[in-house]
This record gives structure tokens, C-alpha cells and sequence, in this order.
């Protein structure tokens, strides 16, 4: 594609709009390579990046002295193909494009890709051969050099072309280092041995004894083995079978334990190990005032403080312990439950049984949190078992939810053993009425024995918040963290609220929709609307309870954060800042460009251009005597919406300049027309150039004007000089009305900073000059002196 100034068009969300720039194409030059992919040594495509490669019907590129297949010009700045397999670095790139097959070579170096190893496999402790993966090794064993810890690591073979060779190692555990040298590329690698593995371990008594584990690569050497099963060592190492077995001796121990196996560091995955699991073979029963129990078994092991002895949920209380015996003291009950042992996370059960109990009366704390609480019931005969898992408590208030089925006062405890127990109502929210029961019975009430429900209401503590998320100034989730958050959605409403007016308490009051409880007792989230600004209360109300508005937390919409700008012209103008949360009320924004010492730019007319994440207004000239802003002096954005301002900022101000200036004044409109008016003005650099500066001269409407000289050029030594250009008017025919058209500029250097730079487009304006056009006379043209005639045109 070739051209200039074609329109620039942006469409958002199915709202177009015109750019007020133009684009437009470099002129072709010469071909100029700037760089090329690595490529793999079996070869591979390449990316040849440079300039002009669309110049001419056909191209040939060369790389290492080879023709790269499957050419493909991508665009005039890109090509790709397939270069050859091969290995090294610093190959020459040749680009030929055209009929002439004119060359361009760029001075580029291509380089092969260097060795890589993803995996090194077979190295166990006993020896063998090792294959190593990865890519780029080449396909020439000769250009492959491989040293194993410093040495030849013998019998190298390339296994497969470019991504695999083999070598024979000698027996060694522990780790080495691989040195691979492909064609003078080197890589170091780091390899281990196979990990040791275990693929069985023997289970001792709890007494202790000799474990064996079988698996692989153990190596030889004891000294260089450790094994630890959780907290204990296991000592004295042998190794019966080299590489495949290990026996070791452990001490007396209980339980299940990760073990470990560690060959010269290098440790194997994690395997289970176990002592022998209790088991019960008998047990004396006590009759229902308690007393001494002996439980006879095996594997009890001798650390009290390992056993856990359980008649339902009442603990057994120890008297003494060995590997066959336990004696423990159990309080009095009746009734079917079990009896557990438990051994270090090993455990035997049994059966028992205990009464049920008598309840007198039943307290409890206020208020409860959501998550319930603790409540305490008086009575008798409670014994210490495991038929109070049964106590059951139900909602029957009339608000609650029918659907909730009874639910178990849980976590049972003895306060008084016998005559008090302590246990957990369930979690809720208000004020609730509970009901009692039993074993799924009505309890008992006082000496009479008479069976009757136990009813009880509590109140549920009102909602903490303790923090609370900021969302955009678009709106969205909140999350709010505290303690009795708890409840349906439909029993919760949240509300940020702040005085406007306090002398006439007018509040400003946002709803945060669709509350939802997303962590029980803890969290809660709820859609924010769209607003701005801080220090709004936090309410939350759960089922007519509300938080403190005294312990509130804070809430804030999220501050302002700027992340591009679109700069204005030299002359100031529209400026277009880019970010979040930027607002939904221009009136509460403002924009302010800071430079150095505080000097400040107002940014004013702000609208909003798309929701509050584009903010558009207009930005004139520094205050006088500050500096022009640019990009290395500075100046910031500064947006403050509702009081909250952008920390820092993304995005520099400046105001957008081109090296290359004319000696127009801003606004300035020239004039021509077809009878000569000629127009002119002056072009100059503003800094010296490293290189001369050719300024190409162009008018949008050619029909109605010419340009004179239609190019400038501006060496080292007469950068600074005014050149000026005229601007001749054209007759532009019979049509009414005067064109309005620019004259614009593109410049060509060697010195980037002036490459492809232009001026500030010239507005001109061509008069158009309508001449008469005669169609008939009347009469002929010979008629006689004073005869009258009619013209018609």
C-alpha cells in the first residue's frame, strides 16, 4: 500500500468518530535488514524484520551462505522462512529483492538457538547408559562436546538428531553437572540421580525392631543413606541388596508417619509408614457408678500421651499403659455406645453401653454470636457417653425457616460431671425459639420424671462489620468482612450512607443490591451502584439488627487511577485521559497538569467520554514564565474526583511537538486565488540535525494549487535557516465558492528524530474567481457599428 493523509476512523461500542490526524505512508528507499530470529538447529522458521521489502515483485533471502525456503513477505517490514538445519552463531543475512536482485545486508547476525535440556533420564545410582533431552544439539556428533562433572562422559552417541543424545555413566548418587558445547554454544546443567523410591516398607510392633524397605537406587554406601519415619530415625543402615534394599532399626513408636529416604541429599517422595495398629481382644465392664477398666490388646504402645480412650464422647481416664494393657477409670452411665481406642492416629473400637440422662433446667449466655453458643443443662444421671451426641436442638420459632431440620447441640462437655453439661446451639441470626430433646425424646423435667418439651427463645448478636472493600466509581462487588454476618439473602439489606446537609440531617444514601452471605459469619458481598467519594457509614441490617454505627468502618469509592493520556497540540487543546475510576459527575472533576515548583495547568470543560474511565477537556499554555511541559520535565496528571486524588501518575504530560517549525502564527489563514495571489511562509528546524533533512512539501487540493519549492533541504550548517515556500493559487473553473485545503510536510533523515517527522498542517484558502462564458449572439457578429447585441452566456 502507498499514500498519504488517509482518514483515520474509531469506532466504540458501535459509535464511530473521525481522528484528528491523518496516516500516511513512508516513501520506499533502499531495503534495510534490522534483525532475525533464532531458529532451531533442525531448522525452522525465521523472522526477518528491516524495511521496504515490499519495494519489488520479488525477494531471495540467504542465511549462512544458504537459501532460506518457503520465503513469505509478511509486510513491508517483515518476512519469514525456513531456514536450513544447522548450528553456531553469528551467520550473515542477505536480503535480494527486486528484478536486479540489488542486496541488502544489514550487518544482521543470525544465531542457530543454543543447546537446551529439559530431562535427563537413567541416571540411577547403579550405573548405566543415560539418555539426555532437550533440543538444538545439531546432527553432527563431531560439532557435540559433553562433559560430565569435567570429564568425557564416555560412548557419547546422538541418539536423535537435534533433541537427544546418550553416554555411559559410572555408578554415584548425589549431584552433577553437565556441560553441553554445540558449535561453541555452551549449556550447564544441574542433574541429580533417579530419586531413591520405595515400593514397600515392613511395619514393626510398637516395641521397635528392624523395618526393611525395598525400591531403588540406594546406591552402596550405608554412610550416605539417612531415614526418618515422621519423628523418629531409623539407624544402623545396611544394604542386603545394592541399590534395592535397605534395612534399618527403630525404636519403640506409635502411629502412622510420613517416610522419607535421602541418598546424598537426594530424597525420595514421601511413602507412608506405620507401627502395627492397636487391637482390642477384651475389656472389663463397669457398672453404672464408674470404675476401673482394663482394655487387653496389642500395639498400645507405652506413652500415655499417645492413647485416647473414648466411652462414646467421655474420656476414659488413664492409670496406666504397655503394649498389651490399658487401665483407665470410667464414669458411670448406661447405655449402647463405643468404646475407642485410639493409638497416634491409629484406633480399635468396641461396644458399651450407659442411661440416659434427667434434666432439671438449661442457661445460656447473651447474646450469642451467629455461629450459636454455648448453652449449660442441669441435671442428673449424665454419666460420661456418648448419648448426648443425641441432644437435639430444633427452630420452632414461627419465623424461622421450616426447612431447617433439627439440628444437634454439639461439642459436649462436663462442666460438673454428672449433674451439668455444656454443649453448642446451632448457628442463626435474630431472635429465634428452640426446642429440646433427647435421643430424639422429650427430656426429662425435674424428680417428677414427667415428659415434656423444653422451649427457650435467644437473640443472635447483632452484625460487626470490621472492614469493607472499595469498588469502582462504575460501581460493582463489595465485600464486607466482620463477625455475625449471617443469614438468607432476603434477611439482609446494606446501606453506605453520609450527611450532606447536617444542620437539616439529609443524607446521602446508597444501596449495595443483592446481599449475599459468601463466608459464614464473616462475609458478606453486595453490588455497589455507581457514585464517588468517601467516608460514607457502613449499615447492615440482618433481620432487624443493626451494626454499631459507633464501631463502622469507613467506606470509600476506589480513588482515581490514571493510565494513558492522549497529548495535545502544541498550541494546547483537547486532552484525553485514560483510567479507572475517574467518576460519574464531571462537576466533582478535576484536572490539573503539575509541573516542576508546583507550576499548574487547569484542565477545564471535563465531560466524560466513555463512562468514567475516559475524561476528556481542554488544556491551554503554561502559566508565564513556566517551562513548555515535555515529556522529560515532569509534569504530571493530576485528577481529584470528589475530594480523593490519583496517587502518582501512569502518564506524563507534554504537549505534542514536532522538530520541524514554521513561522505561522497559530490560527493563521493563507490566501490565494486563480489571478496570481501567491502565499508564503517560512520553515526551519528547532534543533541541529545529526544528518542533512529532506522536507517533502504536499497540498491536499493540487487542482487549485502549486507548491514551490516542492522540497527543502537542511544540512548540519543550515538547520537554522528560514527557507521559504510559496504557494501559488490555481483557477479552480466555473463552480461557486472558495476551497479551503492544507499544505503539509513529511520529512526524510538518516537522524531519527527527524525521520518521518512533519510541520503543523498550513490552512489555506483558495478565492475562487468566476470568469463570464458567452454562449450566442443576436444578431451575427458582422452586424453593423450601433446596431444593438444580445449576448447569452
Amino acid at each position: 500500500q502507498i499514500g498519504v493523509l488517509y482518514d483515520v476512523t474509531v469506532s466504540v461500542a458501535g459509535v464511530s468518530g473521525r481522528a484528528n490526524g491523518a496516516f500516511s505512508y513512508i516513501k520506499p528507499t533502499d531495503i534495510v535488514v534490522l534483525g532475525a530470529t533464532p531458529a532451531p538447529t533442525s531448522g525452522g522458521l525465521t523472522y526477518v524484520s528491516g524495511f521496504n521489502f515490499q519495494s519489488a515483485p520479488t525477494a531471495a533471502v540467504f542465511i549462512a551462505g544458504k537459501p532460506c525456503a518457503q520465503l513469505s513477505v509478511q509486510n513491508d517490514t517483515a518476512l519469514s522462512c525456513n531456514v536450513n538445519p544447522g548450528t553456531g552463531m553469528y551467520w550473515n543475512v542477505l536480503v535480494f529483492v527486486g528484478a536486479n536482485n540489488n542486496s541488502a545486508d544489514g550487518n544482521v547476525a543470525f544465531s542457530y538457538q543454543p543447546p537446551m535440556i529439559s530431562n535427563v533420564k537413567g541416571y540411577n545410582t547403579a550405573g548405566g547408559q543415560i539418555t539426555i533431552l532437550g533440543n538444538n544439539f545439531g546432527a553432527n556428533l563431531a560439532d557435540i562436546e559433553l562433559l560430565l562433572d569435567g570429564k568425557p562422559c564416555a560412548g557419547l552417541a546422538l541418539h536423535q538428531a537435534h533433541t537427544a543424545l546418550m553416554c555411559n555413566v559410572s555408578a554415584s548418587t548425589g549431584y552433577h553437572t553437565i556441560r553441553v558445547n554445540v558449535d561453541d554454544q555452551v549449556l550447564i546443567h544441574t542433574a541429580t540421580n533417579e530419586a531413591p523410591t520405595i515400593t514397600s516398607v515392613t511395619s514393626p510392633y510398637t516395641t521397635g525392631g528392624m523395618v526393611a524397605l525395598q525400591g531403588d537406587n540406594y546406591g552402596t554406601d550405608p554412610s550416605l543413606v539417612r531415614i526418618n519415619m515422621g519423628p523418629y530415625a531409623c539407624t544402623n543402615v545396611t544394604i542386603p541388596v545394592p541399590h534395592r534394599t535397605l534395612h534399618c532399626l527403630i525404636g519403640a513408636g506409635t502411629g502412622v508417619h510420613r517416610l522419607m529416604v535421602s541418598v546424598s541429599n537426594v530424597n525420595s517422595s514421601g511413602a507412608a509408614f506405620s507401627f502395627m495398629p492397636p487391637s482390642i481382644s477384651s475389656f472389663t465392664r463397669v457398672t453404672t457408678s464408674g470404675g476401673l477398666m482394663n482394655i487387653n490388646g496389642n500395639n498400645f504402645g507405652d506413652r500415655p500421651q499417645d492413647v485416647t480412650v473414648l466411652v462414646g464422647v467421655s474420656p476414659c481416664v488413664l492409670v496406666s499403659v504397655n503394649s498389651t494393657l490399658i487401665m483407665c477409670r470410667a464414669s458411670e452411665g448406661s447405655g449402647n455406645h463405643t468404646l475407642y481406642v485410639g493409638i497416634n492416629g491409629q484406633n480399635a473400637t468396641a461396644s458399651y453401653k450407659f442411661v440416659y440422662p434427667e434434666i432439671h433446667d438449661i442457661s445460656w449466655p447473651s447474646p450469642l454470636t451467629t455461629r450459636g453458643g454455648r448453652i449449660t443443662i442441669h441435671g442428673k444421671s449424665f454419666g460420661r457417653n456418648d448419648t448426648l451426641d443425641a441432644v437435639m436442638v430444633r427452630i420452632v420459632s414461627q419465623d424461622a425457616d421450616p426447612a431447617w431440620p433439627p439440628a444437634p447441640c454439639s461439642d459436649v462437655t462436663y462442666p460438673t460431671p454428672h449433674t451439668a453439661l455444656a454443649c453448642t446451639l446451632p448457628a442463626g441470626y435474630g431472635r429465634r425459639r428452640f426446642e429440646l430433646s433427647v435421643n430424639g425424646f422429650p427430656a426429662s423435667i425435674g424428680s417428677s420424671g414427667t415428659a415434656r418439651n423444653i422451649t427457650f427463645e435467644v437473640a443472635y448478636g447483632a452484625p460487626m462489620v470490621a472492614d469493607v472493600t472499595r469498588p469502582g466509581t462504575e460501581g460493582g462487588p463489595v465485600i464486607i468482612n466482620g463477625d455475625n454476618l449471617y443469614a438468607p439473602s432476603s434477611a439482609i439489606s446494606v446501606s453506605m450512607v453520609r450527611p450532606v446537609d447536617r444542620r437539616r440531617n439529609t443524607l446521602d444514601t446508597l444501596i449495595c443490591s443483592s446481599p449475599n452471605m459468601t463466608v459464614s459469619h464473616t462475609q458478606i458481598t453486595c453490588q455497589a451502584p455507581a457514585g464517588q467519594g468517601k467516608d460514607y457509614e457502613v449499615h447492615v441490617v440482618i433481620a432487624g439488627q443493626a451494626n454499631p454505627s459507633s464501631s463502622s468502618p469507613s467506606f470509600s469509592f476506589a480513588g482515581p487511577q490514571v493510565s494513558n493520556i492522549q497529548l495535545p497540540s502544541s498550541r494546547g487543546g483537547t486532552v484525553k485521559i485514560y483510567g479507572q475510576n475517574l467518576g460519574v459527575d464531571p462537576s466533582l472533576v478535576t484536572v490539573n497538569m503539575v509541573g516542576p515548583n508546583n507550576a499548574v495547568i487547569p484542565c477545564i470543560d471535563v465531560t466524560f467520554v466513555s463512562s468514567s474511565r475516559v475524561v476528556q477537556c481542554t488544556v491551554g499554555l503554561p502559566p508565564e514564565g513556566s517551562t513548555m511541559p515535555s515529556s522529560d520535565q515532569g509534569w504530571a496528571v493530576q485528577v481529584e474526583v470528589a475530594e480523593q486524588i490519583n496517587e502518582g501518575s501512569n502518564s506524563l504530560f507534554a504537549y505534542a511537538t514536532s522538530p520541524i517549525t514554521t513561522s505561522l502564527l497559530r490560527g493563521t489563514v493563507l490566501h490565494t486565488n486563480g489571478l496570481g495571489l501567491t502565499a508564503n511562509f517560512s520553515v526551519s528546524l528547532m534543533f541541529q540535525p545529526s544528518a542533512s533533512v529532506r522536507v517533502q512539501l504536499y497540498t491536499t487540493q493540487p487542482a487549485v494549487s502549486d507548491v514551490s519549492p516542492s522540497s527543502l533541504t537542511f544540512t548540519r550548517e543550515t538547520w537554522n535557516q528560514q527557507q521559504t515556500v510559496f504557494v501559488r493559487g490555481k483557477v479552480s473553473g466555473n463552480s461557486p465558492g472558495n476551497t479551503t485545503y492544507y499544505l503539509y510536510a513529511i520529512s526524510q533523515s538518516t537522524d531519527v528524530a527527524f525521520s518521518n517527522q512533519d510541520i503543523p498542517h498550513v490552512s489555506l484558502i483558495n478565492d475562487n474567481l468566476v470568469f463570464p462564458t458567452i454562449r450566442s449572439f443576436s444578431p451575427s457578429i458582422t452586424a453593423s457599428n450601433g446596431t444593438t447585441v444580445t449576448l447569452t452566456g
